[in-house]
C-alpha cells in the first residue's frame, strides 16, 4: 500500500514542478531551510517521512542538474533509516542526500522521528536544459501511508518547490492546510518553512595601479594600488573587509573594514602584494597576488671617455672614433638600448670643441647623462720665429716674414685674421726674422708644408718699437709672435 501511495505522490510531483516560476539567480544557489516540526510529534499519522524529488524537464535524463541536501539537523528527532530511492539518488538523512536528474523522475524518501524542528541546506545547480519545461525539485512530508500531508500549495501538497531554469530558481513555499486532514488524525497546521538564500559566493576584489608600470613592468615612482571589492550577486551580503600583505622589498599587512582601501609601495625593488576580500557571510575569496617593481635610481657609468684633442684631417675637421661608456643598474637593469652618445663615435667632428653627451636608461625609465669634450685643433708649430713672449727682430728697412705649420694644407681660410698690437719691448731674445721677397700676405708652400705670412717694410719710424702679431685660426685658437723693429 505504501509503495503505491508513493507512486501517486510522484505523479503529483511531476505536475507540481512543471509550473513553478523561474527567476534570476546565480549558477549555483544554496538555501537554508528551517521547519517547525513540533506539530508532528505524537501525531497519529506518523511516523513521517521526508520526500525529495527531482524531475528532468527535458525528458532526456541528461543529468544536467543536481540537488544536494546537507547539514541535516533534527533537533531532538532522528532519521530512522531504510531510505527509498529511485533514479539518480545517493546518500541518506544521516549524512547527505544527492539527487541528479539522470532519470525522468528521481526521488528520495526516508522515515524520521520528528523533533521540535528540522533544518537542512539545499544546494542546487541551474544549468540550461533542453525543451520548454524546466527541471523541477519538490520537498514533501509524507505520513505513514505514503501520502503527502495536506498543504496550501495550489497544485500538489508540497512544502517547497523549485523550478530550475537557465537563469536560476526561486522557491515556492507553503505551510500545512488546517482545513484538510492526513490519512489519520486531525489536520496538521504545519507552519510554512523558512527558506533563506545563503551567500556562498565570495567577493571579487580588483586592483588598479597608479601609475601603471611601463612596458618592461617597472615604475620609477611610488605606486598606489587601489583595492575595490564587490559582492554584488543577488544573494550577496556585502563586503565586510579587505586584507592585504606585502612581501619582498617592502613588507607590511593590514585588515581594512569596508570594500575599498589603498596601498602605497615606495621601496625600490620587487614587492608582492597579496590581497583578498571577505563578505559579511564570512566567505573569503581566494587570495590574489600582484608584483610591483620600483626603481627610482638612474644607472651608473662604469667607464666614461676622457676629454680628448685630435688634429684635423681636412678643413671639415676629423672623423673620430671613441669607446662607448659602459653602465650598470643594480635594480631594474640597463635597458636593451644600452648607452648612446651624440655626436656618435665615427662622426666627423668640426674644427674647435664639441661637447659629446652620452645617455643611458634603465628598464624603469631612469636616465643617466654624462658629457666629455672632443676638440679638433691644428697641430700648430712656428717654423720661422719663436712664439711670444720671445722678442724676434726684424729690420725696419726690409720686408720680413714668419712661417708656421698646421700639420697639413687646410687652405688659406685656416687663418681667419691677422692683427698687430703695439707692446712693451720686454721678453727673452728670439730670432732674427729673414728678409722677405715676393707678394705680401699669407701663402702656403706645398714643398715645405708651411704657411708663410709676409709683412712690408716697417720704416725708420718704427725703429726701437715692438709689436705682437696675432694669428686667429679657424679651429678657434690664436697664436702670437712678438717682434722688435731694429735698424
Amino acid at each position: 500500500m505504501r509503495c503505491s501511495q508513493i507512486v501517486c505522490t510522484l505523479l503529483t510531483v511531476c505536475c507540481a514542478t512543471i509550473a513553478v516560476p523561474v527567476a534570476n539567480a546565480t549558477a549555483t544557489a544554496t538555501y537554508q531551510v528551517s521547519i517547525d516540526t513540533s506539530f508532528l510529534v505524537g501525531h497519529p499519522a506518523g511516523p513521517f517521512s521526508l520526500f525529495f524529488a527531482l524531475t528532468d524537464g527535458s525528458g532526456l535524463s541528461d543529468g544536467t542538474n543536481t540537488i544536494t541536501i546537507s547539514n541535516i539537523n533534527f533537533f531532538n528527532g532522528s532519521p530512522l533509516g531504510n531510505p527509498t530511492a529511485f533514479g539518480g539518488v545517493t546518500g541518506d538523512l544521516a549524512s547527505t542526500v544527492v539527487v541528479t536528474d539522470t532519470g525522468t523522475l528521481n526521488f528520495f524518501s526516508e522515515t524520521f522521528s520528528a523533533g521540535q524542528s528540522l533544518s537542512f541546506e539545499i544546494t542546487l545547480t541551474s544549468n540550461p536544459d533542453e525543451g520548454p519545461i524546466p527541471d523541477g525539485f519538490a520537498f514533501y512530508v509524507l505520513d505513514s501511508s505514503g501520502l503527502a500531508i495536506p498543504t496550501l500549495s495550489p497544485r500538489a501538497d508540497y512544502l517547497i518547490s523549485l523550478g530550475i531554469g537557465v537563469s536560476g530558481a526561486t522557491p515556492a513555499i507553503y505551510g500545512g492546510d488546517p482545513s484538510r486532514s492526513p490519512a489519520t488524525g486531525n489536520p496538521i497546521a504545519l507552519p510554512a518553512p523558512t527558506v533563506t538564500l545563503l551567500d556562498t559566493i565570495p567577493p571579487v576584489t580588483a586592483a588598479v595601479l597608479s601609475p601603471q608600470p611601463n612596458a618592461a613592468g617597472w615604475n620609477n615612482t611610488n605606486v598606489t594600488i587601489s583595492l575595490n571589492s564587490t559582492d554584488s550577486e543577488p544573494d550577496g551580503t556585502g563586503v565586510k573587509q579587505i586584507q592585504w600583505s606585502l612581501a619582498g622589498a617592502q613588507t607590511g599587512s593590514s585588515t581594512v573594514p569596508g570594500s575599498t582601501t589603498t596601498v602605497t609601495i615606495s621601496i625600490e625593488g620587487t614587492t608582492t602584494l597579496t590581497f583578498f576580500g571577505t563578505d559579511n557571510a564570512g566567505i573569503q575569496e581566494a587570495p590574489k597576488a600582484l608584483s610591483i617593481q620600483i626603481d627610482k635610481t638612474p644607472p651608473a657609468f662604469l667607464t666614461f671617455p676622457v676629454s680628448l684633442t685630435v688634429p684635423p684631417t681636412s678643413s671639415a675637421g676629423a672623423v673620430v672614433t671613441y669607446a662607448l661608456p659602459t653602465a650598470t643598474d643594480a635594480t631594474s637593469g640597463v635597458s636593451s638600448a644600452g648607452v648612446s652618445c651624440a655626436p656618435a663615435s665615427g662622426s666627423t667632428f668640426p674644427l674647435g670643441t664639441t661637447t659629446v653627451t652620452c645617455t643611458v636608461a634603465d628598464n624603469a625609465g631612469n636616465v643617466a647623462t654624462g658629457t666629455f669634450k672632443l676638440t679638433v685643433h691644428y697641430n700648430f708649430k712656428w717654423t720661422i720665429g719663436k712664439p711670444a713672449p720671445a722678442l724676434n727682430s726684424a729690420q725696419v728697412s726690409d720686408a720680413y716674414k714668419v712661417a708656421f705649420s698646421l700639420g697639413g694644407n687646410f687652405g688659406l681660410n685656416a687663418v681667419t685674421g691677422v692683427t698687430s698690437t703695439r707692446i712693451a719691448c720686454s721678453g727673452p731674445r728670439g730670432v732674427g726674422l729673414p728678409e722677405a721677397e715676393g707678394r705680401l700676405g699669407l701663402s702656403y708652400n706645398s714643398t715645405t708644408g708651411n704657411y708663410q705670412q709676409t709683412f712690408g717694410k716697417p720704416g725708420a719710424s718704427a725703429a726701437g718699437t715692438c709689436a705682437q702679431v696675432n694669428f686667429a685660426l679657424s679651429d678657434g685658437t690664436a697664436q702670437a709672435i712678438d717682434i722688435k723693429f731694429v735698424h
